[in-house]
């Protein structure tokens, strides 16, 4: 079982706990490390450089399970949040790069998408 690349942190480990408890009711013997152990070798990519810095800085013998999810959910957080920014940030460096002579006459507005487009006064 590996998180998908468009599923959140708390998805994928609500699933993986799903498994685990009924692999757990069946007799299994499944630790909280051997679930954190497959968290940190099966969520996304975008996430690797966090997963990096949790093994080298905490020890994988004593975090629980609730501690990896909420770290990596906090991480997942702020990638979206610097997401928007990054994006918001790009637009605005994209036009002062442009020369006044091309945005002279144009209007900006976002439409109801949320899209920002430009329109020509007349």
């Amino acid at each position: 079982m590996k998180m998908k690349d468009n599923e959140s942190v708390k998805d994928y480990s609500s699933k993986l706990m799903d498994v685990v408890n009924q692999m757990r009711l069946l007799g299994e013997a499944f630790t909280d490390q051997k679930v954190v152990e497959k968290i940190m070798v099966s969520v996304s990519q975008k996430l690797e450089a966090k997963i990096s810095a949790i093994e080298e800085s905490y020890d994988l013998q004593s975090l629980t399970i609730a501690e990896l999810t909420n770290k990596l959910h906090a991480q997942e957080q702020r990638v979206l949040m610097r997401g928007d920014e990054a994006t918001e940030g790009a637009f605005q460096a994209n036009h002062k790069g442009k020369s006044s002579r091309n945005l002279q006459g144009k209007k900006f507005f976002k439409n109801n998408k949320g899209k920002v487009e430009g329109s020509s006064r007349k």
